[in-house]
């Protein structure tokens, strides 16, 4: 912290007149009262510039602190996709008897989450048969879920403007098989989501406890795509967090730059 008294004392220190005496002999610092030498104006002239240029230093750096972290605070800001408050009508069906596709657009969010309609596998065998929002199993959520059976959703995040390095969704099985993947790679077809691998992709963990899958990325990674599909499960409350480095960063490049002109346009 700067400490402005000891700054006038160092500019009275270059003639060694840094007080004058009053009546009663006592000093006071130099350019305080109007009878001061000249060079003792001089003096408090140049203290004052540098304390006003100080002050100005610190206003910047000030607003250069408090924009970061809210940039760094809103980067944090989480993308929910919950069914029930989705477009889409309670007991809307997808799938096969709708006419539907593998690869269909079952729904875009407003920031471009892309959830695709795709083929379920066991073994050798495909399947592609129906999702449902609600489903026979809804009454165990809090909010509307959706029911997957015997089918696939991928969800894709290449529409997005940030990184996302983790995403969680609850879950409920109720019998049969699961299959999941992560960024399109290996697909995994199991019993039960319990039995992910804690490495699920290169760089990118999977976790699963309290009805809970979390994936999370490492520093340099990024979860571009999930697919997530089985024959009773059903699926509520996906969350996908943005990375935040590169909007912090963008944030602190900005600010800066306007921090610099203000010093220019004060100076």
């Amino acid at each position: 912290m700067y400490d402005l008294s000891r700054l006038v004392e160092s500019l009275g220190e270059e003639d060694g007149s840094t007080t004058r005496g009053t009546a009663d002999g006592a000093a006071f610092p130099c350019g305080v009262f109007r009878h001061c030498s000249a060079d003792g104006k001089r003096k408090e002239s140049k203290a004052r510039w540098i304390g006003e240029r100080v002050v100005k230093q610190l206003g910047v750096l000030r607003t250069l602190i408090i924009a970061i972290l809210l940039v760094g605070s809103s980067a944090r800001a989480s993308i929910i996709i919950d069914f029930e408050e989705s477009s889409i009508p309670l007991g809307t069906v997808f799938g096969v008897s709708q006419g539907d596709a593998t690869g269909d657009t079952m729904l875009t969010t407003p920031e471009g989450i892309v959830v695709s309609l795709e083929l379920f596998h066991i073994g050798s065998a495909v399947d592609f048969f129906q999702v449902e929002v609600g489903g026979r199993y809804a009454a165990y959520f809090e909010s509307t879920p959706i029911e997957l059976n015997n089918i696939s959703l991928r969800f894709e995040f290449g529409g997005l403007n940030f990184d996302v390095t983790e995403v969680t969704f609850e879950f409920a099985e109720f019998g049969g098989w699961t299959n999941f993947s992560v960024n399109d790679l290996t697909l995994f077809e199991q019993f039960s989501l319990y039995a992910l691998p804690p490495m699920i992709a290169p760089g990118i963990h999977a976790s699963v406890a309290d009805n809970t899958v979390t994936l999370t990325a490492d520093s340099g990674r990024r979860i571009d795509a999930f697919l997530v599909g089985g024959q009773e499960l059903v699926i509520d409350s996906v969350v996908i967090v943005p990375e935040p480095s590169t909007l912090i960063l963008f944030g602190f490049l900005t600010c800066a730059a306007v921090g610099q002109r203000r010093l220019r346009q004060t100076g």
